[in-house]
């Protein structure tokens, strides 16, 4: 057999090496590379994932302290207390009446409201009827909205008596219509 030329032996040694090399890396090195970033995608996944639990776990260790705190919140004395709308709206009644006696006063009229949802809170309303005098009624509502249970004033009318009645005697009576709502707790349904 006849030996080829010394430039063509170099040419397909050239070519036989870059065909190897060729052959190697679409064989080896893009497999593994393509590989190592799935494996690496997969980490970066992993590690989110074990990050949510992570998060999840520090609040699981929190859940008792919250429940704890919700349980007392709902049994604080800044709510109504009772079970039922009814018993929280009779001692609304008896609170309002409460301070309405300290105040030299009597509550001519009580009529319990339709409870109001307003964001966690289940406000439960008495409408009330009385006649004072002007700082009667500014003790009044003071007592009411500043001590516990929260008690909020959501709606007042005001006439003078004389101006009902056209008597002089009765000048600086008013009476006083007023819808209290004292707060409890959200059902949870």
């Amino acid at each position: 057999m006849r030996e080829l030329p010394r430039p063509l032996r170099q040419l397909a040694a050239v070519v036989l090496l870059l065909v190897t090399v060729a052959l190697i890396w679409f064989l080896g090195v893009l497999p593994l590379s393509a590989h190592f970033e799935r494996l690496g995608e997969e980490i970066a996944n992993q590690r989110t994932t074990l990050g949510r639990f992570a998060a999840v776990a520090a609040l699981q260790n929190r859940l008792g302290e919250a429940q704890r705190a919700g349980r007392a919140a709902s049994t604080s004395a800044a709510y109504l207390a009772g079970e039922g709308d009814q018993i929280k709206s009779a001692t609304l009644q008896t609170l309002l009446a409460n301070i309405a006696a300290e105040n030299g006063l009597r509550l001519t009229s009580t009529r319990a409201l339709n409870p109001i949802e307003r964001n966690e809170l289940r406000l439960i309303g008495v409408r009330v009827q009385f006649t004072a005098s002007i700082e009667q009624l500014r003790e009044i509502l003071y007592a009411v909205e500043s001590k516990q249970p929260f008690l909020f004033v959501e709606g007042l009318q005001v006439h003078t008596v004389s101006a009902m009645a056209h008597d002089p005697e009765h000048a600086g009576i008013l009476d006083v219509r007023a819808d209290i709502y004292g707060a409890a707790p959200r059902k949870r349904g």
